[in-house]
């Protein structure tokens, strides 16, 4: 699979470790929690602990 995906307008990549401040900040809008149906906000180390988590599970 390659590293990125990349279309005419976008790039997507897998999360990475640098993005945790962003992905903290993005999932604790209540616009955007309300759209991917969160009920709680999260902090830091839940971010860190969900992008380990997919990176151990794509390893398998």
């Amino acid at each position: 699979m390659p590293e990125n995906i990349r279309g005419n307008r976008i790039i997507l990549r897998e999360q990475r470790e640098e993005d945790v401040p962003f992905f903290t900040h993005w999932f604790n809008q209540p616009n955007i929690m309300f759209q991917c149906g969160f009920e709680k906000t999260f902090d830091e180390e839940e971010i860190r602990h969900m992008i380990n988590i997919s990176h151990e599970w794509k390893q398998r």
